[in-house]
């Protein structure tokens, strides 16, 4: 098993504790029936960018560029 070199989030936790605000920071007044706003799940979205060699009939050899924002093997 290879060592972890940083904590990071699981998928799934094994206890989820929610934290709301007591009262308005502003008014000070109460929020238990103050509106709640949920948030869509943030996924990571993952892209391979994979520079592809081609040889013509001449039999010159061209690869592809990568487009800039690859400028590492993995890239945030």
């Amino acid at each position: 098993m290879p060592r972890a070199r940083h904590l990071a989030q699981v998928s799934d936790p094994d206890q989820v504790i929610h934290h709301a605000p007591p009262s308005c920071s502003a008014w000070g007044s109460g929020l238990e029936d103050a509106e709640v706003f949920e948030l869509p799940e943030i996924r990571l979205v993952v892209t391979e960018h994979i520079a592809e060699r081609r040889r013509c009939r001449c039999g010159c050899t061209t690869k592809a560029e990568f487009p800039r924002t690859a400028t590492a093997p993995a890239c945030y």
